[in-house]
């Protein structure tokens, strides 16, 4: 009896022995963990103010701007792109960048050419752009894109558009030969 007696402590030895062990590593693995948590917190915390720092750094800007995906689909805009084209927040819901263009087109009396231009610079993928848009009511914007990249893919396109209407009345006034700045050109495009 007293062999099983002394296999009896053994395995008892054993078992507290294997169950001080998975306590240990138990408590290793809460410590990594509530470590790994306070951790992804802080990058949160990080993320919210880099994010709130984009955000209000868009909205610092004169100039419209909107950001587009590689699919097309719009991925941030500020107030400023709104007032330009004169589209409420509730037309970005859906975040369709075609459906914005498709708006866009009473703006211009050449629709198409506006929309023509806008597909050959998503299809080509050119870097950077400039067009002055010449709107039908006289407005004058400048237009710029660029292809925006990370760690070397493309993901997206910001485009930002500065209204020169003002400028342009001046310049037209200055010259000698023209009529004031009521006159229209004709429409090269761009969103």
């Amino acid at each position: 009896m007293s062999s099983n007696n002394d296999e009896e402590k053994r395995l008892r030895s054993v078992a507290l022995q294997n169950a001080q062990t998975i306590l240990a590593a138990r408590q290793r693995a809460e410590e990594e963990l509530a470590r790994a948590k306070r951790e992804l917190e802080r990058k949160t915390e990080e993320l919210a103010l880099s994010l709130a720092m984009a955000r209000a750094t868009l909205e610092a800007s004169s100039d419209g701007i909107l950001v587009t995906d590689s699919s097309r689909a719009i991925t941030d805009y500020n107030e400023r792109f709104l007032g330009l084209w004169g589209l409420s927040a509730g037309a970005m819901t859906n975040r369709n960048h075609n459906a914005i263009l498709a708006y866009n087109c009473k703006h211009f009396k050449n629709s198409k050419e506006f929309l023509d231009r806008i597909d050959a610079i998503y299809c080509a993928s050119t870097p950077e752009t400039y067009d002055l848009l010449e709107l039908a009511d006289g407005r004058a914007f400048e237009s710029f894109s660029r292809i925006q990249l990370v760690d070397g893919r493309e993901v997206g396109r910001v485009w930002i558009f500065r209204d020169i209407t003002e400028k342009r009345c001046q310049e037209m006034t200055l010259r000698p030969n023209r009529n004031g700045c009521g006159s229209r050109l004709p429409a090269s495009a761009m969103p």
